[in-house]
């Protein structure tokens, strides 16, 4: 690349980061702060940056910083898991050959690990198989035909299959029953299979955005509950009032309903609304209930929570009050944030129940580790149930709990999700990458350390290519991007080079996205049945994948979500396609990118006390990111210019804290050169160095 076009490309990048830019500065009710951070004994500016996220009460704002177990959604929920259970379980029984196929990438491979892994310890070894060599993207009707040779009498996929209608009816065609387990987008009509996907239609699950791992964590999940005592049982949480009791009803984890009954109806209710099969579950020293009961069903279960506790109680009392309490510290349950008595006593079940069988509970925090990595690599969105999720299995990692080799990789970072993301997940992905994705399976499931060692060092060199290749194929896009404004078209990008791996394409395509802010498509060579493969990428929040996804009949293959998918298309289709989504896209794509501004703060303010604070909102991630900060009237002491080509500025503020704007030194310079006081936006990071720790301020825009 000349450095005449480079500088070409980062005036085109400058333009579009600085001249488009409107900062929206969050309206934050200050009287409500100071109460939620009262009432919670939280820091004000954590609250602030939360409260302008939208959690504007005590108890989201504490059960969004401190989310435990027990708010896991029930795997039951989930259309279509008991009929996969079912299936599953018959072909256990039957020794049946089951296979299993992933997608190539992290989230595919981790979900592969974890039901494997459980396969294998309930006595069934698989045949597992995924995407190889150049075979591309998705189950093909030739590993249909491999898996049929071999004998499969199921095939479970994992994080993929929603979209593979003739290879799921060739499957069935053979006689080979067929488990989806996917989180891509279905399309109107799915494949003739049992399909656990929390975004088919009309599945009742709460929580849309898990990863492909983390639908395989439930169908693991649900499986493992499967097996334990209380499965398919109603269990009868029961609370004590002055003027009568509330009851509660729980079946595999799901609250089915709650009823409050008067002392004067009570025998009436009984009789009516309870059978033999219940489990009471009492939360309050009651002989006369348990009387009562069993003067209608002799047989019926009727226990105390702590009767069926198996955790450690430090009270040293048999006083039911007092093992309750014992249960609530263990289990890290706030009472002060339930919302009421009886929200509380559900929450201590059913961490219990969780908790019951020690060997389950300890294959799902390993497999929660798992979901973690998982989920992080594949960019899924940081709130709900995926934050639970990956903030327990972090904080797995952080006690060296977990799997061997990636305590290993992580052994010298500091365990977030930024170590994570930028660190463990590009170097596990990059074997699938090359379509060698046997390295990175490898690594998973083998369990002797010296081989997963040898296997790492193995997976680095082919990272060390892949980082070099992707920064020869960036410097080439941004060539094409000044030689050839045509394959502009309207707010929609193609590059399409034939030197580019498909591997490849998406990291190419991330790139390209980020510096032009538009969505991007890159297609990669034309193979001998005249086939282009390709990754399309979004930039910001744009929705990218629902004005591709109305034109998948031109597609051979597509498949993905809102900001990233794959796609195979005949080369005459190409770019007839892109013109049509182009067209539909036309200016949804908003002209000014506006910046949400999350705290305003003065600079003074910033400290490593502030950061320590900060680092009750980590886990970040795609709609947890990380905080964004307004300072104005910022006074700048000196400035340099640093790395390649000098682009980078590096400011040092009046109060001695340094300020690095990336690829922004001829700005930084001109505001330094005018003696100018700034405002910006910006992040803080720490910053090590010879063994002191400091806050450093990241610049994202300044005036």
């Amino acid at each position: 690349m000349t450095r005449l076009n480079f500088l070409l490309y980062r005036e085109v990048i400058r333009v579009s980061r600085f001249m488009k830019s409107s900062w929206i500065i969050p309206e934050i009710d200050n009287i409500s702060v100071s109460e939620i951070a009262l009432g919670t004994g939280i820091e004000r500016a954590v609250v602030a940056i939360l409260y302008s996220r939208g959690y504007r009460s005590q108890e989201d704002v504490y059960r969004f910083l401190y989310p435990e177990l027990a708010d896991l959604h029930s795997p039951f929920l989930m259309k279509g898991i008991y009929e996969a259970l079912t299936l599953i379980k018959k072909h256990l029984e039957l020794k049946s050959k089951v296979a299993i196929f992933a997608d190539s990438d992290l989230d595919g491979i981790t979900s592969l690990t974890i039901i494997y892994d459980l396969l294998v310890k309930l006595g069934n070894t698989p045949v597992i198989r995924y995407p190889r060599n150049k075979e591309g993207y998705g189950l093909t009707c030739d590993i249909i035909q491999e898996f049929t040779d071999q004998g499969v009498d199921l095939l479970i996929t994992v994080d993929s299959g929603i979209r593979d209608f003739e290879e799921i009816n060739m499957a069935s065609d053979k006689g080979i029953d067929v488990i989806i387990t996917d989180h891509h987008e279905p399309d109107e009509v799915v494949p003739d299979a049992i399909i656990v996907n929390p975004k088919q239609k009309d599945c009742p699950y709460p929580f849309k955005e898990l990863a492909g791992v983390g639908v395989t964590f439930k169908l693991a999940h649900a499986l493992l509950y499967s097996y334990i005592a209380g499965f398919d049982n109603r269990f009868v949480i029961t609370i004590k009032h002055e003027q009568g009791y509330e009851f509660s009803f729980l079946i595999n984890g799901c609250v089915t309903h709650c009823d409050a009954v008067r002392n004067s109806n009570l025998i009436e209710y009984v009789s009516e609304k309870i059978n033999d099969k219940d489990f009471f579950v009492l939360f309050d020293e009651d002989p006369e209930f348990i009387k009562m009961i069993k003067s209608f069903y002799i047989d019926i279960k009727v226990k105390y929570i702590s009767d069926i506790y198996n955790g450690k109680d430090n009270s040293g009392s048999r006083d039911l009050s007092s093992v309750i309490d014992s249960m609530i510290k263990e289990y890290g349950i706030n009472p002060v944030f339930c919302k009421s008595r009886m929200d509380l006593a559900c929450k201590v079940f059913l961490e219990t129940q969780l908790r019951s069988s020690t060997k389950v509970f300890s294959l799902l925090k390993h497999y929660l580790v798992l979901v973690s990595l998982g989920t992080i690599a594949d960019i899924m969105p940081v709130y709900n149930e995926n934050r639970q999720m990956i903030k327990y299995g972090i904080s797995l990692l952080r006690r060296g709990e977990g799997h061997y080799g990636i305590n290993s990789l992580l052994k010298n970072e500091q365990v977030n999700t930024k170590s994570i993301s930028w660190g463990v997940a590009p170097l596990l992905n990059t074997p699938g990458r090359f379509g060698e994705t046997d390295l990175t399976v490898e690594f998973f499931l083998e369990n002797d350390e010296e081989s997963i060692t040898e296997i790492t060092t193995e997976i680095q060199k082919l990272n060390r290519k892949r980082r070099k290749i992707v920064s020869e194929l960036i410097c080439s896009a941004k060539e094409s991007i000044e030689e050839h404004g045509s394959e502009l078209y309207g707010n929609l990008y193609l590059y399409h080079n034939d030197e580019i791996i498909d591997g490849l394409a998406g990291l190419v395509a991330n790139r390209i996205a980020d510096d032009l802010k538009k969505p991007v498509i890159v297609a990669t060579a034309i193979d001998d049945n005249g086939l282009v493969k390709g990754s399309g990428r979004s930039y910001g929040g744009f929705d990218f994948f629902k004005y591709v996804e109305p034109f998948s009949d031109s597609f051979e293959k597509l498949g993905g979500h809102a900001q990233a998918f794959g796609f195979i298309v005949k080369k005459e289709n190409l770019h007839k396609t892109i013109i049509k989504i182009s067209e539909l896209i036309g200016d949804k794509i908003e002209s000014n990118i506006n910046t949400q501004i999350d705290c305003v703060i003065n600079i003074d303010e910033i400290n490593n006390s502030l950061l320590d604070k900060l680092e009750l909102i980590e886990p970040y991630g795609k709609e947890n990111e990380e905080p964004l900060f307004y300072s104005s009237d910022v006074e700048i002491k000196t400035f340099s210019s640093c790395g390649t080509d000098n682009r980078h500025g590096r400011y040092t503020l009046k109060n001695g804290i340094t300020a690095i704007g990336w690829n922004m030194a001829s700005e930084m310079d001109s505001i330094y050169k005018n003696k100018q006081r700034i405002e910006m936006i910006y992040k803080i990071e720490r910053n090590t160095y010879m063994n002191r720790t400091s806050p450093q301020i990241i610049i994202v825009d300044i005036k």
